[in-house]
C-alpha cells in the first residue's frame, strides 16, 4: 500500500509541472478533461470518479469553461442540473495534453525495459479495476413479491 501511493505521488510530480508548462493544465484539470471524455458528465459525477471534493470540481470546472474547453449545458429534464461536455477546442487540448504526457513519461522512464513497463501497466490495470468493484456501491437484489397463500386460493 504505501509503496502505491508512494509512487502515485512521484508520478504526480513529476508530471505536474512539465504537463503545466506544456499544454497549461494541471493533473487535476486533465483528469476532469479525461472524466468528462469517460462519461462523467456532471461536475457531481467527475467529483467522484476521481474521489475529489465537489467544490474542488466545481472551481476546475469553472477555470476550463472559461478558457473555453468545456461547455455547461442546462439538463433540459432538471433544470438545475449542469451537463458537462467538451468543445471542440478542449478535445484538442485532451488529445495534446495525452501526446505531452506520454513524452514526458516517455522521458522520465524511457530507460526501463519495455516488458517490464507491460508487466507493470497490466498490473496496476487490474488493480484499478479491483478497487473499482471494490468502490461501486453494491446492486440491491431484484425484489419480487412473495405470493400469499391466501390470494391464490380465491376464486
Amino acid at each position: 500500500m504505501r509503496l502505491t501511493l508512494r509512487l502515485a505521488r512521484h508520478f504526480r510530480q513529476q508530471l505536474d509541472e512539465p504537463l503545466e508548462q506544456a499544454v497549461g493544465l494541471n493533473i487535476g484539470e486533465v483528469l476532469v478533461l479525461s472524466a468528462i471524455t469517460e462519461g462523467c458528465d456532471t461536475p457531481s459525477a467527475v467529483a467522484r470518479r476521481h474521489s475529489l471534493p465537489a467544490p474542488t470540481v466545481t472551481r476546475m470546472v469553472t477555470k476550463l469553461a472559461e478558457a473555453g474547453l468545456v461547455r455547461r449545458v442546462t439538463d433540459p429534464d432538471d433544470l438545475r442540473r449542469q451537463r458537462l461536455q467538451l468543445t471542440a477546442q478542449g478535445e484538442a487540448k485532451r488529445l495534446k495534453t495525452r501526446e505531452s504526457a506520454q513524452a514526458i513519461v516517455h522521458d522520465s522512464f524511457g530507460g526501463l525495459d519495455p516488458a517490464q513497463v507491460r508487466a507493470a501497466l497490466n498490473a496496476l490495470e487490474t488493480l484499478s479495476t479491483r478497487l473499482d468493484l471494490c468502490a461501486a456501491p453494491p446492486v440491491a437484489p431484484a425484489t419480487h413479491p412473495v405470493p400469499s397463500p391466501a390470494l391464490e386460493a380465491r376464486p
